[in-house]
């Protein structure tokens, strides 16, 4: 017997920079209630949460699965982000795998520090960062090369 459970997702338009040098831009899916927080689950949750594949349709309509460990940064626009208020910006250049690169601030919780080394060799598996084009979240294990801004 099989039973059918369903968690009700809401659509939300991201990138994938991935190490191959592509990105892939379509459509994700995420939950209506996050797990961690209150609210909507985010693309930062789901790059958290996701253990191997994240589903995604892509701008011609086609459904990709996307390795995660293959994902150097997901990004939304500045609209879908929701990230919490109290943040530190800590302005930086990132040189990741695949030859893609970011400028902008990685966003960090207040009283994290603002220390670029710090924030690099701390635990999180996905650091976010307010580019220019949105906010993304770059995958520190893909991250060749990280300069301060000034």
């Amino acid at each position: 017997m099989m039973i059918d459970y369903r968690i009700a997702k809401t659509e939300l338009e991201a990138s994938f920079y991935l190490t191959n040098s592509t990105v892939l831009r379509g459509t994700v899916f995420v939950a209506e209630y996050a797990g961690r927080h209150s609210g909507r689950q985010t693309l930062g949750d789901l790059m958290v949460d996701t253990v191997a594949m994240v589903p995604l349709v892509d701008r011609r309509g086609h459904f990709v699965l996307v390795g995660v460990e293959n994902i150097v940064a997901a990004e939304v626009d500045h609209r879908a982000a929701a990230l919490p208020q109290l943040v530190v910006n800590v302005p930086v250049h990132i040189d990741a795998a695949g030859g893609h690169r970011f400028d902008g601030a990685l966003l960090l919780d207040q009283g994290a520090g603002d220390r670029l080394s710090d924030v690099l060799n701390a635990a999180a598996a996905w650091l976010p960062m307010e580019t220019p084009s949105g906010v993304a979240w770059i995958s520190r294990r893909h991250i060749v090369t990280a300069r301060p801004r000034t």
